[in-house]
């Protein structure tokens, strides 16, 4: 039971324990709200009265909860007198239910505008919960002010903005020029005119003079006023600028308007110089473009004076030489250089130095890297202002002396190269090396081909220069030509680099035209045999080639046919005919044994054409040639019998005896027989008819007689049918030919009581040894006349006929064979032909 007590008194105790900690919490939470206001900001430049001025102010709520309902009111008063809650300022603007979040800053934004009355120096104030609704632990930081300036108007404001001394680096005497930039930073945005006063206050160098300025809208507002100022006196020189002078512009502030500005000017002295850029290599060898062993040199370069004030003339410049691995040497001494002073560019400070150019002759005496050093005034005799650009330095290749050949052109002889066309290529070579070439080919090649179209040996003198032409058929539209220089083995070149020239040559396209020249043809021929015709063709343009299954056809065409006879040799095909090449072929009509039937004689047509098969021909009108053949029967045929026997040798006055047979191996009778001539070294002797000659086997002997009276080689010529009365297949057999020396000895005749074996060798002009051959031909001879005789008593005619291919003995009277397809005799085997 007391247990029980004691435990009701012990929570009594604890809830009143706790109510009493949440009351005092309460009671904390409530005394520690505090609002802060801060940081009134008018944004504009400038508070104009009449005109809308835009500010803020920021609330910071430093409690940890929202405090909501917060007022504020924003007032003006004069400068000095400071606004509570209670005064009577006033209120511009008033702000109601303001709320801010727990440990958050509001920034509240506003926009007032200035009452008429509300001019010159005022001060806004910022306060918050005037009627102390929100208990807070500080109320000392509920209000915060702003001392403002209120315009009674739109104003200028005149403010230097640049001022510039041209030149910098200014030295006594200078012709400079200030410029000072001016700017109105007001807002009245109108033109306005003042005036500006610029001043030296060291030495009043400066005109003192007043200048007018204007600004327009048109300017931005901004002008630059610009003033010439020659300084005289070395020193530091205050410059004093005064805008609007005389007050005539009404301004938001006029204390900005003075100013003043530190320019240095230096003492003036002589200021030489050797610029890197002026210095130059010229070889008295006017072909060598780089510097080379043995062979002179001229170095030249400018020292200068930049003032335009002092001259110089007594300047010294010393020009050093080293190797690589050598000492430094002076190669060259300069004295008593006179320096002229530098001039102004017209309408500016900038200086134009004065220079004096000086040069030598450097003749290098072996190759490799050399250093320059060149140096004015070394020894610091003249007093300069800067000492520092007195000296340069530089580097230099000295080459060994070899030749260095360069192909500086190639071009067309020709004013029009064409495609498949021979040209003539000129190459122009000179040496531009510093020794002769020896050991130096030039070669010539074209895109597309690896050989070598032709080549020289190149032996020119340094500085010399040549040409060399050569011929080459056009291939490509363009060509690229190329010139390459090649050296023999061990030979030096000094710039291999320039070794190849390539040119792009303008080649026409290819133009085709092939004419006929000639064709040598018969007007007739007999059936059986071959119309042949020689056919000779050139080409007049571009080369024709490359068509493997030939590049011109030449065809002979057969009574209007569109297609070549059908003869092998009515189509043959050339191959690769250069330009102007002339061209020879042979084509032939064997197809002559009474063609296509009918009645002979016969007339044929034929054409020749020749065509470029791969390309077109420009001129076809010179590729045709036509013409007509008679095509006729084999009917006459005469011949000389080829046995005539006459002494080889005779004497003078010895008078002979010659028989001639005449032949008939045609296929019709010659009732009025055939004419035959004789002919003494082709003086008509004698011409005789024979008899009537019938066919295949008619024969006639004539007999001529003939004394020589002067010794010599005599040529005699037996001709049947001379003026071709006959029309016959074959005229080739219808001379004869024999030739007879004739001795100096008198012929004698001896007349003997008997006729012993020596007399009658004698008297047949023979010696003995011969007599057994004489014989011999004299029996043969009778053999073959009583064989013929026999024969032509059972020939029987009727039965030969053109048609027949196989070979007739219709000559067996002279043991001859007559071959009535090809109208030749044949002597067989058997006989001697030792006449």
């Amino acid at each position: 039971m007391r247990f029980v007590k004691l435990a009701r008194w012990s929570f009594a105790i604890s809830v009143i324990a706790l109510s009493i900690f949440f009351l005092s919490n309460q009671a904390t939470a409530q005394l520690s709200y505090d609002l802060e206001v801060s940081n009134l900001t008018i944004t504009d430049e400038r508070i104009i009265q009449d005109k809308d001025a835009n500010g803020y102010f920021l609330i910071i709520n430093h409690a940890n909860e929202t405090i909501s309902g917060i007022d504020a009111k924003f007032t003006i008063s004069d400068s000095g007198s400071s606004c509570e809650c209670n005064d009577d300022c006033e209120t511009l603007i008033s702000f109601v239910g303001l709320s801010v979040d727990a440990g958050e800053t509001l920034q509240k934004n506003f926009s007032f505008t200035p009452n008429r009355d509300s001019t010159g120096e005022k001060l806004l104030t910022i306060m918050i919960d005037c009627d102390g609704d929100i208990a807070e632990t500080n109320e000392t930081n509920n209000k915060d002010e702003l001392e403002v300036y209120i315009y009674d108007s739109e104003k200028h404001d005149l403010i230097i903005e640049d001022f510039e001394v041209d030149p910098v680096d200014l030295l006594e005497g200078d012709e400079a020029i200030i410029n000072i930039t001016i700017r109105d930073d007001g807002d009245a945005f109108a033109d306005i005119s003042f005036t500006v006063t610029v001043r030296d206050l060291k030495d009043d160098s400066i005109d003192p003079t007043s200048y007018s300025v204007q600004i327009t809208e048109d300017d931005e507002l901004t002008v630059v006023l610009s003033i010439n100022w020659t300084p005289e006196t070395p020193g530091e020189h205050n410059i004093s600028v005064e805008l609007d002078s005389g007050g005539d512009v009404d301004e938001y502030d006029d204390d900005n308007n003075n100013e003043e500005f530190n320019v240095s000017v230096g003492e003036r002295f002589p200021e030489l110089g050797i610029n890197n850029g002026t210095y130059s290599f010229e070889q008295e060898d006017d072909w060598l473009v780089d510097i080379f062993e043995f062979h002179n040199n001229v170095l030249s370069f400018d020292v200068n004076n930049f003032d335009h004030h002092e001259e110089v003339d007594n300047a010294t410049v010393h020009v050093y030489l080293t190797k690589e691995g050598d000492d430094e040497i002076l190669l060259h001494n300069f004295t008593d250089i006179r320096v002229p002073s530098g001039t102004l560019e017209e309408n500016s400070t900038q200086s134009i130095p004065g220079n004096t150019n000086l040069n030598f002759v450097w003749n290098p005496d072996s190759f490799g890297n050399y250093t320059f050093r060149l140096i004015v005034d070394p020894d610091n005799d003249i007093e300069e202002y800067n000492e520092t650009n007195n000296e340069i330095s530089f580097e230099v290749i000295v080459f060994e002396a070899l030749a260095d050949l360069v192909v500086t052109g190639i071009s067309s002889v020709d004013e029009e190269p064409r495609a498949g066309i021979e040209g003539d290529v000129r190459l122009n070579v000179t040496n531009i090396g510093a020794a002769t070439s020896n050991g130096f080919t030039l070669q010539f090649l074209v895109d597309g081909r690896a050989e070598v179209i032709d080549s020289w040996d190149i032996v020119l003198e340094e500085g010399d220069s040549s040409y060399y032409i050569t011929s080459f058929v056009w291939e490509r539209t363009p060509t690229q030509a190329k010139g390459k220089i090649v050296m023999d083995e061990g030979v030096n070149d000094h710039n291999i680099t320039n070794n190849l020239y390539k040119e792009w040559i303008h080649v026409l396209p290819a133009r085709y035209d092939i004419s006929l020249v000639d064709i040598d043809h018969p007007i007739e021929v007999f059936e059986g045999e071959v119309l042949e015709l020689s056919v000779v063709l050139t080409n007049k343009l571009s080369r024709i080639c490359c068509d493997d299954q030939g590049d011109v056809k030449v065809a002979l065409y057969l009574d209007g046919s569109n297609h070549p006879c059908e003869s092998d040799g009515c189509v043959v095909y050339i191959y690769d005919l250069d330009n102007l090449e002339t061209a020879s072929v042979t084509l032939w009509w064997d197809d002559t044994q009474n063609f296509h039937g009918g009645e002979l004689p016969r007339n044929h047509s034929f054409k020749v054409e020749i065509t470029v098969r791969s390309n077109d021909d420009e001129d076809f009108s010179d590729n045709v040639y036509e013409f007509d053949a008679t095509l006729k029967a084999r009917e006459y045929q005469v011949t000389i019998d080829q046995w005539i026997i006459i002494p080889d040798q005779l004497y003078i006055n010895q008078t002979i005896d010659i028989d001639v047979y005449v032949l008939n191996v045609g296929f019709e009778d010659l009732p009025d027989g055939v004419q035959l001539v004789f002919f003494i070294d082709g003086i008509l002797i004698d011409s005789q008819i024979s008899g009537e000659l019938q066919r295949v086997t008619g024969e006639s002997k004539l007999s001529f007689t003939w004394t020589p009276e002067i010794p010599g080689t005599y040529e005699l010529k037996f001709q049947v049918d001379p003026n071709d009365i006959i029309d016959e297949w074959n005229e080739d057999d219808n001379i004869l030919y024999k030739f007879v020396n004739v001795t100096n000895q008198q012929f004698v005749e001896i007349e003997n009581e008997g006729e012993d074996e020596e007399s009658l060798f004698s008297l047949i002009n023979l010696d003995p040894w011969l007599i057994v051959p004489a014989l011999l031909v004299v029996v043969l001879g009778l053999v073959l006349v009583v064989a013929i005789r026999s024969s032509q008593g059972s020939d029987d005619f009727t039965t030969i006929t053109k048609e027949t291919n196989a070979p007739i003995d219709q000559s067996a009277e002279q043991g001859l064979e007559y071959d009535p397809e090809t109208g030749e005799l044949v002597i067989p085997d058997s006989f001697d032909d030792e006449d």
